[in-house]
């Protein structure tokens, strides 16, 4: 297909970025220009020169037949010789012909050159490899897709995936690479990234996309909240997904999927406002690019399946992640977890009625804060405190569940300084309960709000606890979202 008139790659796709968390003020070095525009390995050099070319003939020994009062023997010898040097000749010049010819011929076919070897060029016409317009029927069958913009540089400014960054320091480094965006005439139809990496061996891709696919999980962008992970199965020799929506002034979605074919890597960004795009959408797009890309090596797909997961596993496993917790006013906030502790100090709500730090029967007991940073409206140390407890059983995290629903029920009875409002039950099958504190804390008006909620699983309870106030807080959906997914996080421990 006919790329000319493309124009040069610009940050066209995500529609907005965000700053990755900590990161520098600095501009990310570029990374060096690599790819299918870059030249080949070098050519060979010139095969030797020929030998010099025999010393002239004496003066009249080639012109014997024409002279004067030559002998018939003299002119039979200079014949013989005469005929010896053209067959010499002759033989020498097919043998040039065969060692220059077969040179120049391997050449063009790739295999013979300076310090290259047969994986360090692309086997065909990698443009091949990428999507290209008619692929993206699965994404919005009522949109015309246009290739916006192509680029084989990786630096600062090539488009990328959200979450993904074009330049990592310590991520493996493909041998070419070719970034692609695409618009579409539809006004909701949205924006699709599409990016094939090369690299040297299909064990060099799979350690690649592992690195990927850990980027994504983790997202380091301030404004991201998973929503979602995708299980693909029926691909590629191993593919996965992840769903997120930005929240930001103007909320959008991304679906992003991987998926490894022998030495490619795909990267699928498909962004749309409103809603996500399917799983099954963008499988459809990398289905389509893989039955290309497996016709040079690794697994064609079969019957592609996409399974919605609780996202992708994060580090450290077991634990809420920054692109767990929702961000409260819109365009603002950015969450910074600490190390897990293996104690817990958190004093709770005053309403649990058991000592939090050392809760009787757990077998082990950690913590990890979250703190929300840049929201201006934002109570000061605003945050999250999740604590997990460990029993020998599940009939003991059960117990105390049990213990902590009715103790955070009573509370009002207990103690009339407060106002205890049960919110519900996150897990909807009884592992869990949320309620809404609000404490006066001296002898006039002043008051201090909290919310907390628990959850079993297994033979793990795990207590979260916030402390927003009247102006600022989590919505009774979000908070119980929060609780679900802590759930689904401790689920992923080893």
């Amino acid at each position: 297909m006919s790329e000319q008139g493309e124009t040069r790659a610009r940050r066209a796709l995500p529609p907005r970025d965000d700053k990755p968390a900590d990161a520098p003020t600095a501009s990310t070095p570029a990374a060096g220009r690599r790819g299918l525009d870059s030249p080949r390995a070098a050519r060979a050099a010139a095969p030797e020169a020929a030998p010099a070319a025999s010393p002239a003939p004496t003066k009249g020994r080639g012109r014997r037949f024409a002279d004067a009062g030559a002998t018939p023997e003299t002119g039979a010898a200079d014949s013989a010789w005469g005929r010896r040097r053209l067959v010499l000749g002759t033989v020498t010049a097919l043998v040039l012909a065969l060692v220059f010819g077969g040179a120049w011929f391997a050449q063009w076919r790739g295999l013979f050159g300076s310090g290259s070897s047969p994986s360090s060029a692309p086997s065909v016409d990698a443009a091949l490899f990428v999507a290209a317009p008619e692929d993206l029927g699965s994404v919005n069958p009522q949109a015309t897709w246009q290739i916006a913009t192509t680029t084989s540089t990786i630096d600062a400014t090539t488009p990328q995936a959200k979450c993904l960054p074009s330049t990592a320091e310590d991520a493996q480094q493909p041998q070419d690479t070719l970034v692609r965006t695409f618009s579409s005439d539809g006004a909701t139809a949205g924006a699709v990234l599409f990016q094939v990496n090369r690299y040297d061996t299909a064990e060099t891709a799979q350690t690649a996309y592992a690195a990927l696919l850990s980027e994504l999980a983790n997202c380091d962008r301030t404004t991201v909240w998973a929503v979602r992970g995708l299980a693909i199965q029926g691909l590629a020799d191993e593919a996965a997904g992840q769903v997120f929506e930005v929240q930001d002034a103007t909320n959008e979605f991304h679906t992003i999927a991987l998926a490894r074919t022998g030495t490619r890597v795909s990267i699928i960004d498909a962004t749309q406002a409103q809603s996500a795009v399917s799983g099954d959408a963008v499988v459809g797009v990398l289905s389509a690019v893989g039955k290309r890309q497996c016709t040079d090596g690794g697994t064609c797909p079969t019957t592609p399946a996409t399974t919605e997961i609780a996202p992708l596993t994060t580090t450290p496993a077991g634990w809420l992640a920054t692109v767990d917790l929702p961000r409260i006013s819109p365009g603002s906030g950015a969450w910074r977890a600490t190390d897990v502790a293996d104690s817990v100090t958190t004093p709770g709500t005053k309403c649990e009625a058991v000592d939090l730090t050392n809760l009787p029967g757990a077998a082990s007991r950690q913590q990890r804060t979250y703190l929300l940073r840049d929201d201006t409206a934002a109570p000061q140390s605003f945050g999250v405190d999740e604590a997990v407890y460990t029993f020998d059983s599940p009939e003991g995290a059960s117990a105390l569940l049990t213990t902590l629903n009715s103790n955070m029920d009573a509370c009002a009875t207990r103690a009339a300084t407060a106002q205890v409002t049960r919110t519900g039950d996150p897990s909807g099958t009884g592992a869990g309960g949320a309620w809404v504190v609000v404490q006066r804390v001296d002898q006039q008006s002043a008051t201090a709000k909290f919310r907390s909620a628990a959850l079993v699983s297994g033979s793990r309870v795990i207590y979260l606890v916030a402390n927003p106030s009247d102006s600022f807080d989590f919505t009774d959906e979000a908070w119980h979202e929060l609780t679900v997914r802590a759930g689904q996080r401790v689920q992923q421990l080893p």
